[in-house]
């Protein structure tokens, strides 16, 4: 659920509807990358807007989140037990929700006109939306520190589809053993190199009409005969773990919010469109899952395992969700590359040596992908690692050191050097309720990231 569906065009954001996305190339590339956001410069109004009306912004975030990640739904609601998985949900949307709404304030608290006059105090031309934001935060070292997280970000997710479809092919005709990796790293290096990326962005737009053909398919081949569940967590905070990575793979729309936001005609109802698609997304995930766990009380892995291994309809579904993967892990490698490409060689990279970074990455995360226990074991340590630290630790982060500048200039507090006059910037900070509740979530974020991600590793890899 990661590819974007936003473009730029002759300096215009183009909403593209489910169902008609074209790939952004090179000079127009995907929204996690979005070097093409707005260039706000001294003085500048970060008011672009794009054409998406409301409903069009319900659907393009809804369809962000739901992807192959949902495949793992059913093993979640079973780690975590059906009382975690219905109230978590819920919890995670809200999370998901609080982050948005912090970036979108990041936005207010950015410097006004005639606050900086040296070109040094501003962002470098080109800078994405979230690099800005980053770049005011915390200098030169935020946009470090943004093209670190997305780039795991990134790499971490495009693991995650390599043992996916490695996972799906195993069960299938076509299996090959350990050679179904070479064959995958193949297929995506070729792919992530072809001049014309635009077939790819139509297979992957399948994705969501694969996904509800399959767990058609598999709900059919369910026990019907009889129901069990377990309420609560297995083996306790493992389980809790595992739950906490898939579900937060599943949403992980928070890095796109300012694309998101760009697309939209009216940019400022950007809140309530996220809050209507989370919900739908919610109710969706929450039948999926538990809906699910009810015809397979067992379910170890991504729910396609539950399917019989021979058959013509299990056999064209794993390969249909294996094409489909395989066209959207291309269009992850390309803004991965950008930014390799941007730190090791500034922007000036030949072509040849573009195809050698977007095959290096390829054969890295292949390589990466044929090691890993399983599908939905990648996707809970992505999850609970790379998205939850982008979504969950970074914007309470960027919008508490924000709050902070403005309140040091507003209050003509140096913020380097000399006594203060009045009251600290942690004692202001801390009388404030609204920004007490960032240090709370940002401790909350940080904890969660790193107990979950413990878990899942010692279990997964230990």
């Amino acid at each position: 659920g990661y590819v974007a569906v936003l473009i730029k065009k002759e300096s215009s954001t183009t909403f593209m509807f489910p169902g008609q996305e074209v790939l952004p190339d090179e000079k127009t590339p995907l929204s996690v990358s979005h070097s093409e956001s707005i260039d706000l410069q001294e003085g500048e109004v970060l008011d672009q807007t794009g054409r998406a009306t409301f409903v069009e912004n319900v659907v393009n975030t809804a369809k962000t989140c739901m992807g192959t990640g949902a495949l793992a739904l059913p093993f979640a609601a079973r780690q975590g037990g059906i009382i975690l998985n219905c109230l978590g949900l819920v919890g995670i949307a809200c999370w998901n929700l609080y982050s948005i709404g912090r970036l979108l304030n990041c936005l207010d608290l950015l410097p006004h006109s005639n606050s900086s006059t040296n070109k040094r105090d501003l962002p470098p031309a080109g800078t994405s939306t979230l690099g800005k934001v980053a770049f005011y935060a915390m200098g030169y070292a935020g946009l470090h520190i943004i093209d670190v997280a997305m780039l795991l970000l990134l790499l971490g997710i495009i693991i995650a589809y390599i043992s996916a479809s490695i996972s799906f092919l195993v069960d299938t005709p076509l299996s090959a053993g350990n050679l179904n990796g070479l064959v995958v790293a193949i297929i995506i290096g070729l792919f992530s190199n072809v001049p014309d990326m635009g077939y790819l962005s139509k297979l992957s737009a399948m994705g969501l009409t694969t996904l509800f053909i399959c767990f058609i398919v598999i709900a059919f081949y369910g026990n019907f005969s009889s129901f069990s569940l377990n309420l609560w967590p297995l083996e306790g905070l493992k389980g809790i773990s595992h739950w906490f990575g898939c579900t937060v793979f599943s949403f992980g729309t928070v890095p796109l919010t300012y694309n998101l936001r760009d697309s939209m005609l009216e940019p400022q109802r950007m809140m309530p469109s996220a809050s209507i698609a989370f919900g739908l997304v919610t109710m969706s995930y929450v039948l999926l899952g538990s809906g699910m766990l009810l015809l397979y009380p067992n379910v170890k892995g991504d729910i396609l395992k539950e399917l019989p291994s021979l058959g013509y309809v299990p056999t064209a579904i794993r390969l249909a969700m294996t094409l489909v993967v395989l066209a959207t892990a291309p269009l992850l490698v390309v803004p991965c590359g950008e930014v390799v490409e941007g730190k090791v060689f500034h922007g000036n990279a030949t072509p040849r040596a573009r195809v050698g970074i977007r095959l290096g990455i390829c054969i890295l995360c292949t390589a990466i992908g044929i090691g890993v226990p399983g599908f939905v074991e990648v996707l809970s340590f992505v999850g609970c690692c790379c998205v939850a630290l982008v979504s969950f630790v970074v914007p309470p982060l960027l919008h508490l050191l924000l709050s902070c500048q403005r309140w040091m200039k507003d209050t003509e507090l140096p913020v380097t050097g000399g006594a203060p006059t009045r009251t600290t910037c942690i004692g202001q900070v801390c009388s404030q309720s609204w920004l007490l509740i960032d240090i709370v979530m940002l401790l909350w974020g940080i904890a969660a990231s790193f107990i979950s991600t413990t878990y899942v590793f010692r279990t997964s890899y230990g």
